[in-house]
């Protein structure tokens, strides 16, 4: 609805509107049997002398990747913890999606970016792991260099501002600023829309928790162990601010047992399916069959009695 008010408006008033992101990068490479795609758009403003859009300081950028494989493959996406993404600021990471297609599987993950100032930006590392019975093979994709420029008006701009309008008939201004005043709301209308519905969403700390470890099933043993420890270590740095990401098991686990905010079983829980998830890690024991079925419903038993976050709590949606 509101596009087609902005539609209408626009050529009423001969207003040019840019409703379609601009592609930024589109690169892809290939390793094997898996093929990727990397492809960066947003709404950018400014175009260079060739009619290229360019990159300003003020854009907020989404990073699509797009992974195929053939369906007895495992592939893992990167996953970024922190606030970075390269040089860029990550504002939101969406969840890993696999699908099937015609040759195969096609995984998929997004993220929201943007740069802070002007200069020169890198994108980081991306690296992409498979994994096939006791074969494994990586791909990292080429780390392009986006360059931010500087929002500026120039003097020539001036020539194109019309003199002043001499006083009409006062129908005709009033039918004029009612136009006037429709197109804005209907813009406003329109980007309210688009900040509401681009990107990924960020899941509640709990429902996310569960929703990462149910893409888990496809890994091997080791590598699903790993992955559920990660898991548990983000919930818990991101719902209860504890610091589980940057100390080592000795380190935090004084923190999680003393930690009142978590009921007292789920704490025991936690604490032992990290540790035992660290013994596997560090040693060359194999998980035994079932285990890692047994650690999942470990954690899934330990999250069930934990407060949920508020929509107003600060970590909501943090990680």
């Amino acid at each position: 609805m509101a596009r087609l008010l902005i539609c209408f408006f626009s050529l009423l008033l001969f207003v040019p509107f840019q409703t379609e992101a601009a592609m930024l990068v589109d690169l892809q490479s290939s390793e094997g049997e898996l093929q990727a795609r990397l492809t960066i758009s947003g709404d950018t403003l400014l175009n260079d002398d060739q009619g290229q859009p360019l990159l300003t300081a003020a854009d907020q950028l989404l990073c699509t990747l797009t992974v195929s494989s053939p369906e007895n493959m495992a592939v893992a996406l990167p996953t970024f913890s922190g606030p970075n993404f390269g040089d860029f600021t990550l504002l939101d990471q969406g969840e890993a999606k696999t699908r099937r297609t015609a040759i195969g599987l096609e995984s998929e993950r997004q993220w929201l970016i943007e740069p802070y100032n002007p200069g020169p930006y890198q994108l980081p590392e991306l690296l992409i792991t498979a994994r096939r019975g006791d074969m494994t093979t990586e791909l990292i994709l080429p780390r392009p260099e986006l360059v931010a420029q500087e929002i500026q008006a120039g003097d020539e701009d001036l020539d194109d501002i019309l003199p002043p309008a001499g006083p009409g008939k006062p129908v005709a201004r009033i039918m004029a600023l009612a136009a006037g005043a429709l197109v804005i709301l209907a813009l406003a209308i329109w980007i309210f829309m688009r900040l509401k519905n681009k990107g990924p969403k960020c899941l509640p700390p709990k429902e996310r928790a569960l929703a990462e470890m149910a893409l888990l099933t496809d890994l091997a043993p080791r590598d699903q162990v790993e992955g559920l420890a990660f898991i548990l270590r983000c919930y818990l740095d991101s719902r209860f601010e504890l610091r589980c990401l940057e100390q080592t098991y000795n380190e935090y686990g004084p923190t999680i047992a003393a930690c009142e905010e978590i009921p007292r079983e789920s704490r025991d829980i936690f604490l032992a399916v990290l540790e035992h998830c660290d013994l596997i890690k560090f040693s060359n024991i194999e998980p035994a069959p079932g285990k890692t079925e047994e650690i999942a419903a470990q954690i899934e038993k330990g999250l069930e009695p934990c407060p949920l976050a508020k929509p107003d709590d600060k970590t909501c949606g943090r990680w």
